[in-house]
């Protein structure tokens, strides 16, 4: 895709999305900020108990206390809960206190009514920002996951699954076009093809891609 199909893409996609899912709620579901609560008591949890650990006996002291100090959640870093104030999922759109892929646990204790109640909004926040990557982990399926991923995206209908499935391929599409546009610049570029084409062998929206979505 060049820059103009691109950006048809993402105007398509759009009134796709907000058709796709409009009228999906979230009634009877873990909440978002249910969500980010539980993922915020299972960190604490498990710094605990690293806390309560014999260092390895690979490890230096150096490197025993830089593992703690990266799990250990920081205070000041941390945001508060989600207050769930949304009546539907397009308030959640150009909500900033929404965080996807921020503290609080993103999809990962959702039920999959509410993986497929929050998704849409999560979606065309990806299409505003075509480079970001706060779902693609979401929509991986990662090596013995199959099962729970189905499980996880088992609420979404058929066209639904059709919808995310254009969603990913566009990301994926974005990034190989980025890759083109900086081999094609030459001069200086040409330099950083190796990094760029690296860069794409683990980019992570492609891999979102080979991963499930295009078999589904």
């Amino acid at each position: 895709m060049d820059q103009e199909e691109l950006a048809r893409e993402v105007e398509d996609l759009e009134r796709e999305i907000r058709l796709v899912f409009d009228g999906v709620t979230r009634t009877g579901t873990v909440t978002w900020g249910e969500s980010c609560r539980q993922n915020y008591e299972v960190q604490v949890f498990l710094v605990e108990n690293l806390l309560q650990t014999e260092k390895p006996s690979a490890l230096t002291d150096a490197q025993w206390i830089d593992v703690i100090r990266r799990a250990t959640w920081d205070e000041s870093d941390r945001v508060e809960a989600f207050g769930d104030s949304d009546s539907r999922w397009q308030d959640l759109i150009d909500d900033p206190s929404w965080k996807i892929g921020e503290w609080g646990g993103s999809f990962l204790y959702l039920d999959p009514v509410g993986c497929r109640y929050y998704l849409p909004a999560a979606m065309l926040r990806g299409l505003g920002e075509p480079d970001s990557i706060d779902l693609a982990h979401d929509l991986m399926l990662g090596p013995g996951e199959r099962e729970m991923f189905l499980d996880r995206w088992s609420a979404l209908t058929d066209p639904e699954v059709e919808c995310v499935k254009r969603f990913v391929a566009f990301k994926a599409a974005w990034i190989e076009a980025e890759y083109e546009m900086r081999r094609q610049e030459g001069g200086a570029a040409r330099y950083f093809l190796p990094i760029y084409e690296e860069t794409w062998k683990d980019e992570c929206w492609p891999m979102v891609y080979k991963s499930c979505w295009s078999e589904m």
